[in-house]
């Protein structure tokens, strides 16, 4: 401490994380059903056998389950290292994380737009150089748009309910 400045780091909220990052593999095993032919980024990393299932609903729900977590676990992850908690501060972190999201999926709407507009050092970063692949061969759909909405307002609310009492503001 020096002076009235405390220069130790805030606690991080490794609860949030650990849910964070076992319901990135819980939208993983829906990848696995929903990705035929290997365009998903981080999937082409790992040697893993494409899941077939001929049930109506696991295929229904490989569809739009990625895109409810994906906000959902990135509100989580953000909101585990944000040193201080209240409804405004979950509010702006949910709905960053929704208009992030929405912004891909709307760029998928308008794929020669978002294309053209992507820099070219993109190319050289990486998880960046995978920008124009995601909208090429990304399709839009109505429903992914909901899942987003539902996956942020569900992060939301989980953030309230579990919200830590000594970091409150």
């Amino acid at each position: 401490m020096i002076g009235d400045f405390n220069l130790t780091m805030p606690p991080i909220n490794y609860k949030r994380i650990f849910i964070g990052v076992l319901c990135l593999f819980l939208a993983a095993i829906f990848y696995l059903f929903k990705s035929q032919d290997r365009i998903i980024y981080f999937i082409k990393f790992f040697d893993l056998p494409m899941l077939e299932t001929n049930c109506i609903t696991i295929k229904i729900l490989s569809n739009h389950i990625p895109d409810m977590i994906h906000p959902f676990v990135f509100i989580l992850l953000t909101s585990a290292l944000i040193p201080f908690e209240s409804k405004k501060m979950f509010l702006l972190i949910a709905s960053f994380w929704c208009i992030v999201n929405l912004f891909f999926e709307i760029g998928q709407l308008f794929k020669t737009t978002f294309i053209s507009r992507i820099p070219n050092i993109f190319n050289s970063i990486p998880f960046l150089e995978n920008t124009e692949s995601f909208f090429v061969n990304g399709t839009f759909d109505v429903f992914d748009i909901c899942a987003t909405v539902l996956g942020s307002v569900m992060g939301y609310i989980f953030l309230l309910i579990h919200k830590n009492k000594k970091n409150s503001r």
